[in-house]
């Protein structure tokens, strides 16, 4: 029979371990976190600490939000199958022009899929991905932006505008990150993006 030199410093260690367990499992990129939520370290995803886009965190938590799950899992299949994405941006003035498509049908009704939850939850304000400064600014100023989306073929045609300089910026890096996402997958989804500074009116 195992015998445990020491009682307390052996439930302290399962205490620790499942712990550390319990954070790794409720970690995603997508997942939502109240603005009001107290700060945390920020860590990315897989770093070995506790990011700031744990499920359940914040009132738009795991339970109050329906089609959360759905869209994060939409999320993670284009992530996966990013590779099979292709992506192209052109600016405009007042925003973008974005054309996402994939030649494997599945994968674009995923894209034809995600892209109008995504607006649906730009409108209504119940973000996703708090944790990351870019998309908590974008869902910030998300009833100051238009977006029309077609559906192509193989995927979607976007439109996104603004009529204000300051949330045309935002739009523009958004979209600049989302072109990461397509060509990095996980390992983008993981990071925290920058607010784009204002530039200096001369």
């Amino acid at each position: 029979m195992m015998q445990i030199q020491n009682p307390l410093r052996f439930a302290m260690g399962g205490l620790c371990a499942a712990l550390l367990l319990s954070v790794t499992l409720a970690q995603s990129p997508l997942d939502p976190a109240s603005p009001n939520a107290a700060p945390q370290s920020p860590a990315p995803i897989g770093k070995g600490k506790m990011g700031k886009g744990k499920m359940g965190q914040g009132k738009m938590g795991k339970g109050n939000d329906p089609t959360f799950v759905a869209d994060r899992d939409t999320f993670h299949y284009l992530l996966s199958n990013h590779d099979s994405i292709q992506r192209t941006v052109k600016l405009l003035k007042n925003g973008v022009e974005t054309v996402t498509e994939s030649d494997r049908p599945e994968v674009a009704k995923k894209i034809q899929e995600h892209v109008p939850a995504m607006y649906e939850r730009l409108k209504s304000g119940n973000g996703v991905r708090y944790w990351d400064p870019l998309f908590a600014e974008a869902f910030k100023h998300g009833k100051k932006m238009k977006m029309e989306i077609t559906r192509t073929e193989k995927g979607v045609k976007v439109v996104e505008t603004s009529d204000q300089p300051d949330v045309v910026r935002i739009i523009q890096a958004h979209a600049e990150v989302v072109s990461r996402f397509v060509k990095h997958g996980f390992a983008e989804a993981e990071k925290e993006h920058p607010v784009p500074p204002i530039p200096d009116k001369k």
